[in-house]
């Protein structure tokens, strides 16, 4: 993923030439505000992936209340899918820099991986604040707002749908049972212990899921149907329970709307994914959900 990159002042020529050795042979010479200019600049212009790497580990000790160190550390710890460890540092750099539009842009980022789309939306909406014209920020709010209007039961179009779709980022290797990956939640509506839609959900079906399922733009696309539960009952049964709602939905799309079966795998995750505490029935009803997630 792209972000804009701040401009930092170029200084300490010597520092940028010395490369790995500059943790240990330039930075004791300079005050510690010094230091940490040099440090960003040696680590921004170092193009070996693996060497940045290191030279973060060694940042982060030396300048730990840098903003932008903590940033590019964090960005570090994103990319090697370190999710936590990527939060925690954005967080810090937000915290150094209030004004600091891509450390909130890289907190949405998390968010939405971990599943916490609220807070996602949050984030987004700050570092746009911060920063209007940053595009990809505003991209991924609209998203976000797209996924938790689903996940909260609102009524979304076909449109989203395959927005959400075509333009999230799919890792190559996403599999069933990724936490990664193009994901929508949706409220799919089934009676009380039962694994039969009920009228409205084969109307969420129809007018939402089937049709971006027909579209152009998803028609080599593949799907995971995932089906959860609440937390009420025993764990054996919640997992046949999630197995045999998510097995309907499929069984719905593929034969109201001809969908190829081999576009949709179903998994079971029971009551072992909730997105709410299942300490109320508001936060019950979003953890007995359905998830589509794109695979390929």
């Amino acid at each position: 993923m792209l972000r804009k990159k701040r401009i930092i002042p170029r200084s300490c020529d010597g520092c940028l030439l010395a490369g790995l050795l500059v943790f240990g042979m330039c930075l004791p010479s300079f005050s510690q505000a010094a230091d940490c200019v040099a440090v960003r600049q040696t680590i921004k212009s170092e193009r070996n992936l693996l060497k940045r790497k290191d030279l973060l580990v060694e940042a982060i000790k030396v300048c730990p209340k840098d903003p932008v160190v903590n940033f590019m550390y964090g960005y570090s710890l994103e990319r090697l899918r370190k999710y936590e460890d990527a939060l925690n540092h954005y967080l810090i750099a937000a915290e150094l820099d209030k004004n600091y539009a891509d450390a909130f842009s890289g907190m949405g980022d998390i968010y939405m991986v971990l599943g916490n789309v609220d807070s996602a939306v949050a984030a987004y909406e700050k570092g746009l604040a911060l920063d209007g014209k940053d595009k990809r920020t505003a991209r991924s709010l609209e998203l976000a707002q797209i996924k938790l209007k689903a996940q909260s039961g609102g009524a979304i179009k076909a449109n989203d749908f395959v927005n959400v779709m075509k333009n999230s980022k799919t890792p190559a290797e996403n599999a069933i049972g990724s936490v990664e990956g193009p994901l929508l939640r949706m409220l799919i509506i089934f009676p009380d212990e039962s694994a039969e839609l009920s009228d409205d959900a084969k109307d969420q079906l129809s007018l939402v899921v089937g049709r971006a399922l027909l579209s152009p733009a998803l028609a080599d696309a593949h799907f995971e149907i995932g089906g959860h539960t609440d937390a009420g009952g025993n764990s054996k049964a919640n997992m046949e329970m999630s197995r045999g709602r998510a097995q309907a939905v499929k069984d719905y799309l593929v034969d109201n709307f001809n969908i190829n079966p081999e576009r949709l795998q179903v998994a079971a995750y029971g009551d072992s994914r909730p997105v709410m505490p299942n300490d109320s029935s508001a936060n019950r009803n979003m953890n007995r959900r359905v998830e589509f997630k794109r695979l390929k």
